[in-house]
């Protein structure tokens, strides 16, 4: 680890990270301490999702262990990951994926480009941008990103869901490598809290979360309907430009509107980016007003 040995809090999951997280980092000098670190099919009876509402014992954990830096988690597979700051706050993945790109330009991992979904906050296409680094946009699914990060027009690759890669390794998403490399960052003097803070007074902040709810088919008829006809304002911000390669996806000045049926299960999604918290909340009632799905609390992303 560079200039320090930070403290670290890693919740395995009871998945496949256990006993590979926690060796590389404690190799690299970390001081680790893990939760749910044995592996068991069944999860402990949980699902190994690092989502929000799943990450309540991490979040007990990092306020415990006293000069907590950074706590992680990573899913059954370890694919994926998730973050809270030392005091236990969750990082969005919009956050996590903005201090990766920033840590990656700072030491020379990403010149080319980023890869990254169409539902993924523009905090981090801002970030890149500040390094000259460029940004494409891709339909929500890591498999859209394989061929950029294989043909070197990424070498990062990153989504709202938590998943990360960087090509030079693989062009497939890795939960245990984000950590890594986060880890890696909190061993580097500002903190990250210090860091985010500074990047977000930079380039704005951008709050992004999403809502889903079990397949309906007039649900289904709105959206086909919606994507013949998009709309061209949605109250008072103007779209300024759609794409319906992916469901239908408009963007305003100040974030962007998704409506979404998933291609892996029965579940409609509305995604939404907005400047505030409450301009968050507003958005992602609107998309599910429009697709006359009840109102839900949503994800943060």
């Amino acid at each position: 680890m560079a200039r320090a040995r930070p403290r670290v809090v890693y919740d395995a999951m009871h998945g496949a990270g256990a006993g590979v997280l926690d060796a590389v980092l404690s190799g690299l000098g970390a001081r680790v301490e893990m939760i749910h670190g044995v592996r068991d099919p069944e999860f402990g009876g949980r699902a190994p999702d690092p989502t929000s509402g799943s990450l309540h014992d991490l979040r007990v954990a990092a306020r415990r262990a006293r000069g907590t830096e950074l706590a992680l988690a990573t899913d059954g597979d370890a694919d994926r990951f998730a973050a809270l700051d030392g005091a236990g706050r969750a990082l969005s993945a919009t956050q996590a994926l903005a201090l990766l790109v920033d840590h990656c330009a700072r030491t020379g991992r990403v010149a080319r480009g980023v890869a990254l979904s169409i539902a993924t906050g523009s905090l981090v296409e801002r970030v890149a941008a500040s390094h000259g680094v460029a940004v494409t946009r891709h339909p929500i699914g890591f498999k859209h990103f394989r061929a950029a990060l294989a043909s070197g027009e990424a070498d990062l690759a990153g989504e709202e869901s938590g998943g990360f890669a960087w090509g030079r390794f693989h062009p497939d998403k890795d939960g245990v490598l984000a950590a890594g490399l986060l880890v890696e960052a909190a061993a580097v003097r500002p903190s990250l809290a210090v860091r985010l803070a500074a990047l977000e007074r930079r380039h704005g902040r951008s709050h992004c979360g999403r809502i889903a709810r079990s397949v309906q088919p007039r649900a289904l008829e709105r959206l086909a309907a919606l994507r013949r006809s998009p709309p061209v304002r949605i109250d008072t911000g103007r779209v300024r430009c759609v794409r319906d390669d992916d469901g239908l996806h408009l963007t305003f000045d100040d974030g962007f509107l998704m409506l979404r049926a998933s291609g892996t299960e029965p579940m409609l999604r509305v995604y939404a980016e907005a400047p505030t918290r409450r301009g968050l909340s507003r958005r992602l009632a609107r998309g599910a007003a429009l697709l006359g799905l009840p109102g839900v609390s949503p994800d943060s992303g």
